[in-house]
């Protein structure tokens, strides 16, 4: 009877090892809907993995995103259903020196009257409350556009169209965008650059919302800081104790003068906030499928960014990266020694 008993509680703890073992993460939501831009066509100014897709098959999507304008499966930025002629029209209020004799909208991509070098994304993202890895699920892509003034400054972005994703299917006959492309998406849409090009942005643009932001940032610094999650510099190697000091939070020694010109000294204690999280840049891998219209991104490392702000002109100078996660061992190796900030 003992040994049925110490048999039984075996047994027992087997199966709930077992159990334990099977169980999954915690998926949180951290946003059901984020708008943002992402540059598909860096003109050779920067890496070719940075905001970059070659030109073949970036050219082919493109085109594929206007074969669905026409088949009458793309609506506008305001969610009513659209077509060429509308498009066209819209076109020709952005462009006023625009070929009127085009009827096409697409040949003004072709022709770089209106060059698409950025699409703009929307997309609910979740993530794995144990490694904090960022699942996204692409809702709608659009081709977008952007006016600048005469002397290049963007001050103008807007999506000609907008194609849905079916997100109840699965990816068939896949078409590979990119096997890594490294790209930012903006979480802070109060920013100078963001209200430059609209004043009053939407809450869903280029923006998380608290509580979700705020706990998902002061949860992944801590994983970092507490070693539960590996965090690597710019180098994609582990982070050495001088850069965990900044993560738990360091001193400024800040240089002004007085009114007679001396030399004036100040440390300013400051411990990273979540108010300051500003950017994220993911490494990630795209791909597609036009039948049924699926866009899958899958995350293979992220890099959460604060901002930096000048205390002289207290204006925003850019952001600071903090560290790398990293979700696939084979893109770890791969990045090894690449310079990425």
């Amino acid at each position: 009877m003992k040994n049925l008993i110490l048999l039984l509680s075996v047994v027992s703890v087997l199966m709930l090892t077992s159990c334990n073992s099977d169980k999954k993460p915690e998926m949180k939501v951290l946003t059901d809907h984020i708008e943002y831009d992402v540059m598909v066509n860096n003109d050779g100014r920067m890496d070719p993995i940075m905001n970059h897709v070659n030109e073949d098959v970036r050219v082919e999507f493109i085109h594929f995103l206007f074969n669905q304008l026409k088949a009458g499966k793309a609506f506008s930025d305001s969610g009513a259903t659209t077509d060429p002629k509308s498009v066209l029209t819209l076109i020709r209020e952005l462009f006023p020196d625009a070929d009127t004799t085009v009827t096409d909208p697409e040949v003004y991509y072709k022709i770089n009257t209106a060059k698409i070098n950025k699409l703009r994304f929307r997309e609910k993202w979740v993530y794995d409350s144990e490694n904090f890895k960022i699942e996204k699920t692409v809702l709608a892509v659009a081709p977008l556009v952007e006016l600048a003034d005469s002397q290049g400054y963007v001050f103008k972005a807007v999506p000609l169209f907008w194609v849905q994703c079916d997100t109840a299917k699965e990816l068939k006959d896949v078409t590979v965008l990119s096997t890594n492309i490294i790209s930012d998406a903006i979480v802070y849409n109060q920013l100078e650059m963001i209200l430059y090009l609209d004043s009053a942005p939407a809450d869903y643009y280029c923006n998380l919302k608290d509580p979700a932001k705020t706990e998902y940032f002061d949860a992944l610094v801590k994983s970092v800081i507490d070693k539960k999650v590996t965090g690597y510099n710019f180098f994609f190697n582990p982070l050495e104790e001088a850069d965990m000091r900044v993560l738990k939070g360091y001193a400024d020694t800040l240089t002004d003068y007085d009114e007679n010109n001396n030399v004036i000294r100040t440390v300013v204690e400051h411990k990273i906030s979540a108010k300051e999280f500003g950017r994220i840049k993911f490494g990630e891998r795209w791909e597609y499928s036009a039948n049924p219209f699926i866009f899958r991104k899958t995350v293979m490392a992220l890099n959460p960014s604060v901002i930096v702000i000048d205390p002289q002109y207290d204006v925003v100078k850019g952001f600071k990266p903090l560290f790398w996660t990293v979700y696939d061992e084979k893109y770890l190796q791969e990045m090894k020694g690449k310079i990425l900030q």
